[in-house]
């Protein structure tokens, strides 16, 4: 996987960049046909023999049968849908589970925003070697996801600072979608 224990996570800027094109990328095809994975996290992006990103572990990924045709969706519509994608389980590692899936009342939410969400918190993982938003107990670790906003630790790329911020937004209807993350021009580096 991506993760690495000897660099403690933290990979170099170019390295992140090949990293995020494919995994948002994968996301965008996953997406593109009423999937979300729901467990993105640094364990589950696999690199190949030719550094291609590949995502694994799609145990807890939900499939929307219910949704219209297989053909190609806008995913600027998606991004932005109330309607599509809405799940009410919560599925997932804790440490990348978007604000909107700790609320209590059970309310319904996007999987493909979580899954945006995720990509936010692999990058910082990828750059700091550690998550946005730690505690010592869930608890503590949710408080801090649906209040505050992340400390950078130290200096990165403004393009990266960018991209990260943008999907790591609160507000899953705000929260940067996959094609306007392509779009980001330190992903075209």
């Amino acid at each position: 996987s991506y993760y690495s224990p000897v660099t403690g996570g933290v990979l170099t800027e170019m390295t992140i960049v090949a990293a995020m094109h494919d995994v948002i990328s994968g996301l965008e095809y996953l997406h593109e046909y009423h999937m979300c994975h729901r467990d993105l996290k640094p364990q589950n992006i696999l690199i190949n023999s030719e550094g291609t990103c590949k995502i694994a572990d799609f145990g807890t990924a939900h499939f929307f049968e219910q949704e219209d045709s297989m053909e190609y969706r806008d995913l600027h519509a998606l991004a932005r849908s109330h309607s599509r994608g809405q799940l009410k389980q919560t599925e997932g590692t804790h440490a990348f589970w978007a604000p909107e899936m700790m609320v209590s009342d059970k309310s319904t939410f996007s999987g493909y925003s979580q899954d945006r969400w995720a990509v936010g918190v692999c990058a910082w993982v990828f750059a700091f070697g550690t998550i946005p938003f730690d505690g010592e107990e869930d608890d503590e670790i949710w408080d801090k996801v649906k209040n505050e906003q992340p400390e950078f630790p130290g200096e990165i790329d403004p393009g990266l600072k960018e991209l990260i911020e943008g999907f790591l937004v609160k507000d899953p209807d705000e929260r940067l979608s996959l094609p306007d993350a392509q779009e980001n021009c330190w992903l075209a580096k």
